[in-house]
């Protein structure tokens, strides 16, 4: 870094915080040691104020899954394996969105019963399929059903939603609390248009990061076009535009604009000194980096404007200088009328 720039990649600013605590930048231990400070300020500095970045906005577009009922299908009690009659059934066939008719994960509801099934393996045949839990009725056959889809996937680096009230404004689908979702819409509805969601953790996937998803009531009856807003958990940017969670190469770049990107060396300089005991520098330094904070929240981008609310009081204010009267159609006051709202 030239001494007379700014900190602008991750070499920048973990050598920035060295020169700061006066460390050797040729000690790979300390190096180290400042590369996690840098980073621990980086997701630090995010944290309660992602939605008053803008550079931490993204936008995706989830396709639900349509509703499937081809044919029939063969139950037995106690299995959990269901058979259609044949390759009618079509429950591997791709449809039109490139996804498989009946998947993994799906929901099933069997000849109009309360039980919803749950579909498990992606192996499907064109007529076989096993459910998460056996059938509990008898055995039949000739069963009608229902298969649906009420959870999907949101984008890999989904961290939260922008707007907490309402999951995509578009489709004015509300957002609730997912404890609030399971109280008010608990069990299986008819599928159709969806106008209620929640967000959900699922399973881990083979990832130490379980896999968010978007619960919807009640489950779509065919495809629907889902845009929302999303503060995405990549803070980082490789040299060739490929976004991760951490800075990791030495030409790494935090997401912050450029002329923000010192304030993370500030708040890792006041860690620094929080952790090595030094108090009294701590809390300057501390006191330097919330202001800078502060300012960087408080900035605006190019052509907006802060919303306030300015009441428009002048009226009023004329009003209440004029002396009441009656044929003016004012406020008048006679034997106290005015005082038990009379006129």
């Amino acid at each position: 870094m030239s001494s007379t720039s700014s900190p602008v990649d991750f070499s920048d600013l973990y050598t920035d915080l060295l020169n700061r605590v006066r460390g050797q930048t040729t000690n790979s231990e300390t190096v180290v040691i400042a590369k996690r400070y840098i980073n621990t300020a980086l997701r630090d500095m995010h944290m309660g104020h992602n939605e008053s970045f803008p550079w931490a906005e993204r936008r995706a577009v989830l396709t639900t899954h349509p509703q499937h009922t081809a044919s029939t299908l063969q139950a037995d009690k106690g299995s959990t394996g269901i058979v259609g009659p044949d390759a009618s059934t079509a429950w591997n066939v791709v449809n039109a969105f490139n996804q498989q008719n009946v998947r993994d994960g799906g929901k099933i509801v069997i000849n109009g019963g309360p039980e919803v099934y749950e579909i498990v393996g992606d192996t499907l045949l064109s007529n076989t399929a096993v459910m998460s839990s056996p059938w509990v009725k008898d055995s039949a056959v000739g069963l009608t059903y229902v298969y649906f889809e009420d959870e999907y996937e949101l984008a890999s680096d989904f961290l939260r939603p922008v707007d907490v009230y309402n999951f995509s404004h578009e489709m004015n689908l509300e957002l609730l609390d997912r404890n609030e979702f399971r109280r008010r819409y608990i069990g299986r509805d008819t599928p159709g248009r969806p106008h209620v969601s929640t967000i959900i953790d699922g399973s881990f996937d083979g990832s130490s990061a379980p896999v968010r998803k978007l619960k919807l009531h009640p489950p779509p009856d065919e495809a629907y076009q889902i845009p929302y807003h999303y503060v995405t958990k990549n803070l980082a940017v490789s040299a060739l535009g490929v976004e991760a969670e951490t800075l990791s190469a030495n030409t790494d770049e935090p997401i912050v604009p450029l002329p923000y990107r010192h304030v993370i060396v500030l708040h890792a300089y006041a860690n620094f000194l929080r952790d090595r005991k030094d108090d009294e520098r701590a809390q300057a330094a501390t006191g330097e980096y919330e202001k800078a904070l502060a300012r960087m929240v408080a900035d605006t981008e190019i052509g907006s404007r802060r919303m306030s609310i300015r009441p428009r009081v002048a009226m009023y204010s004329a009003r209440a200088k004029r002396v009441w009267n009656h044929g003016g159609g004012r406020r008048f006051d006679t034997n106290g009328a005015f005082d038990r709202m009379e006129y």
